[in-house]
């Protein structure tokens, strides 16, 4: 009989692939796999062969971890076994990747001789959305808290923690402070998260198109202006679930209501649906960088650090100590990067890293 993880072992696999799989296509004229090539040589035969090499590979890894994917889904129900093809195709793609990013070092253009820094006075970083979003999401996060300390006296001394499918509660645990509070904290800290790397995006180094007719730099600003945009939406929509979920939470210990509302478990399984759905949108749309938005100008060379081979490792990894950037724009893939060679944007990347994986075990201690 089919186990009841083959719909969840299965469907992220598929979408992770289908995003992997477009990557070659969204990137900037001439980057071939973390690579620059020039803009002639990424359009010529050999590219070509590099794409096709990678595409099938990347096929191939896809019907491998499908099919392990399906083996767990029918004979292993435990839910460890669930994120085992996502990992597996993971491993498939840096297999792909690392072999067509070294056939790509073959054709490695030379240094552009013009840079471009992170701001011109002519595109300042627009922060005013951002902003807003940030006042909007600590309002909604404040109010969770306010609303969870003028509830707490009433609450009674078994306080519900975790709920099911149908959003009943199927966890207890003593009434306390981390128990009430927990989830309006990690609404301020996970929402506050999504405002900052809209600021971050808002600021990140450029790298534009050596011309004159201002193509390439209306295409990155009309490309951050969208990206901004999702994840000020992503902002505000994983407030209004958190802590819509936080006064609903709230009702069920007080035994005002038997259920989680259905906006939070509605919200709670389509956040994640849509903001993959608006990212491969603009991937679509916009391309990498605007990359899309560039044809009229798409000859012309890219100069900066994406087109500076010396800094890049793999193709995926910046390191600059002499760039004050904190984040650029990726080789390879979608969105934005650290540059490594910058203490502060390490210390950024460290503390991020340290949240991303304190909530959840923070979260487990308590429950």
């Amino acid at each position: 009989m089919i186990g009841p993880n083959l719909i969840p072992a299965i469907g992220p696999t598929i979408i992770l692939e289908a995003l992997l799989l477009i990557a070659p296509h969204i990137s900037r004229r001439g980057l071939l796999f973390g690579v620059y090539v020039g803009e002639a040589a990424a359009r010529g035969e050999a590219a070509s062969r590099i794409t096709r090499a990678w595409t099938i590979r990347m096929l191939l890894v896809l019907c491998l971890t499908c099919a392990a994917g399906m083996t767990i889904g029918i004979l292993d129900r435990a839910v460890w076994a669930v994120p085992i093809a996502p990992l597996l195709l993971l491993m498939g793609f840096y297999w792909a990747y690392v072999d067509a990013h070294r056939h790509s070092q073959a054709l490695a253009a030379p240094a552009p001789s013009v840079s471009v820094g992170a701001l011109t006075p002519a595109s300042p970083a627009r922060f005013v959305l951002p902003f807003a979003t940030l006042a909007v999401v600590f309002s909604l996060g404040v109010s969770a808290v306010v609303y969870g300390a003028l509830q707490y006296e009433g609450l009674p001394d078994r306080f519900p923690v975790h709920f099911g499918l149908t959003g009943e509660p199927d966890r207890w645990m003593a009434k306390s402070p981390q128990a009430v509070f927990l989830l309006p904290a990690v609404n301020l800290l996970v929402s506050g998260l999504l405002c900052g790397v809209a600021f971050l995006i808002a600021n990140a180094k450029r790298s534009l198109r050596h011309e004159r007719k201002g193509v390439s730099l209306d295409a990155q600003i009309r490309f951050r202006q969208a990206l901004t945009l999702v994840m000020c939406l992503l902002a505000v929509l994983t407030s209004v679930m958190l802590s819509t979920a936080t006064f609903s939470m709230i009702q069920v210990g007080m035994g005002h209501a038997s259920r989680l509302s259905s906006v939070t478990m509605i919200g709670g399984a389509s956040i994640g649906v849509l903001a993959v759905g608006m990212i491969a949108l603009i991937a679509l749309r916009y391309g990498q960088g605007g990359s899309k938005l560039e044809r009229d100008v798409e000859d012309a060379p890219l100069t900066g650090a994406l087109a500076d081979n010396r800094h890049w490792y793999f193709g995926l990894f910046y390191v600059n100590r002499e760039d004050p950037s904190l984040i650029i724009e990726r080789r390879f893939g979608f969105g934005y990067t650290v540059n490594l060679g910058n203490w502060k944007a390490l210390a950024l990347f460290a503390g991020l890293l340290v949240l991303a994986l304190g909530i959840p075990i923070v979260s487990r201690a308590i429950r």
